[in-house]
């Protein structure tokens, strides 16, 4: 089997991982801004969250937020090496928004689904690291 024809493979299924996962984390990002936006009332408590743990206007900014996420994502799956940094950025904010859920409940503030929640965020962020230096990587060997 030709070499060259091999790590053009890799760097093909590398890259469609990737862009794959880039639009997962989209849609997932947009479905969970719209049921925290437009059923704030029943997805709030099935999480096990309250609304006694901030302010009324807590999940409707929340909301934002996942949805500014996920069209990122969106602009990501675009042209992942265009926006790179962009997709660092947003993976960066996943990783810290994950942390500062679980650390939340490790101050016994926050209930046991935050710890499940920070978990994915931080699993999220760090999988985009992850398939994108995988997917560089592959694109460097297929360049050289």
């Amino acid at each position: 089997m030709n070499p060259r024809l091999s790590i053009t493979k890799g760097f093909f299924l590398s890259k469609l991982l990737f862009k794959s996962f880039l639009l997962a984390l989209g849609i997932y990002n947009l479905l969970i801004a719209f049921a925290q936006f437009v059923f704030t009332d029943l997805f709030i408590p099935s999480i096990g969250l309250s609304h006694l743990m901030g302010p009324p206007f807590f999940p409707r900014v929340s909301a934002i937020f996942e949805f500014i996420v996920g069209i990122g994502f969106f602009i990501s799956f675009s042209d992942p090496r265009r926006y790179r940094a962009f997709t660092w950025l947003i993976a960066l904010s996943k990783i810290l928004v994950g942390c500062l859920f679980i650390g939340q409940y490790l101050i016994r503030t926050g209930p046991p689904p935050l710890l499940t929640i920070g978990f994915i965020e931080i699993f999220m962020g760090i999988a985009v690291f992850i398939l994108d230096l995988v997917s560089a990587a592959s694109e460097h060997r297929n360049h050289t």
